[in-house]
C-alpha cells in the first residue's frame, strides 16, 4: 500500500490495537492509517451504498441543522452578493447543503454513495445525486463535508476535485482530527480505537498529515 501523504511504502504495523482492522504507521511521515487491500476500494462502496447509513431520522434533522451553521459560518463572506455560482457537494448526504445553496440562487450537484441518501435528496429536495460528481460542470464551490476521511486514496480525490475546480474557485473541507480526539478524551466512555478509528474511517488524519496533502496538491 503506498501511503497517500509522502508516496512512500514502508509501513510499521501497530499489532492488536484494533480488533477490526490492522492500522499502520508511516515510517518516513507518521501517517497513520488502516491498512488496505488492492480490491478494497470496490467492497468498500458495495458497503457505503446498501449497509452503511439506513434512511434519515429525525436526528438527521438536527445533525444537518448544526452543520449548515458551521457551513454558513465559513461560506459567508465568499457567498456575499454572489448569485448563479456552480456549486457541487461530494458526499452530499441527503444533499441538504445543496438544497440550501439552491434556495439562494446557485447552481447545484453532487455525489453521494449511499442509495437511501439519494433517494432523499432527489424526491425530498429535487436535487438528483450521483455517486461520482460530474464533470462536465466547471465549479466556483466544491464541498468536501465529513467526506475525505471516508475516500480512499484522499490525495488523488482532491486532485481530481481540483481538475474541474475554477481557478478562483475554493474548497471547503472539513474532516475530524483523530489523534486530538484521542488526546482530549480526558477518559469518556467509549474513546476507543475501534470508535474512534472506525473501519469506515478510512483515513486518520491529524492536522500536519492533512497540511501536508494540501502542499502536496499545491493548495
Amino acid at each position: 500500500m503506498t501511503c497517500y501523504v509522502c508516496g512512500e511504502k514502508n509501513w510499521v504495523e501497530l499489532k492488536g490495537v484494533h480488533s477490526q482492522s490492522t492500522l499502520v504507521v508511516c515510517k518516513p511521515c507518521g501517517n497513520l492509517a488502516h491498512l488496505l487491500e488492492p480490491t478494497y476500494e470496490k467492497d468498500i462502496l458495495e458497503y457505503y451504498r446498501k449497509e452503511y447509513r439506513k434512511a434519515p431520522t429525525s436526528v438527521n434533522i438536527i445533525t444537518t441543522n448544526n452543520k449548515l451553521f458551521y457551513i454558513d459560518f465559513f461560506l459567508r463572506d465568499f457567498l456575499k452578493d454572489k448569485k448563479d455560482l456552480v456549486c457541487g457537494d461530494m458526499g452530499a448526504a441527503t444533499g441538504y447543503v445543496l438544497a440550501w445553496l439552491k434556495r439562494l440562487g446557485h447552481k447545484v450537484t453532487g455525489s453521494e454513495y449511499t442509495v437511501t441518501f439519494r433517494r432523499v435528496a432527489e424526491h425530498f429536495y429535487g436535487i438528483p445525486l450521483t455517486e461520482e460528481l460530474r464533470r462536465d460542470w466547471s465549479y466556483d464551490l466544491i464541498i468536501l463535508y465529513h467526506s475525505l476521511e471516508h475516500m480512499v486514496e484522499p490525495d488523488k480525490k482532491l486532485s481530481s476535485a481540483l481538475e474541474i475546480l475554477q481557478p478562483e474557485g475554493r474548497l471547503l473541507i472539513s474532516t475530524p482530527f483523530w489523534l486530538e480526539n484521542i488526546d482530549n478524551a480526558g477518559g469518556e466512555p467509549c474513546q476507543s480505537f475501534d470508535q474512534l478509528y472506525h473501519k469506515n474511517h478510512i483515513n486518520l488524519f491529524s492536522k500536519n498529515q492533512l497540511k501536508n496533502i494540501f502542499r502536496k496538491l499545491g493548495l
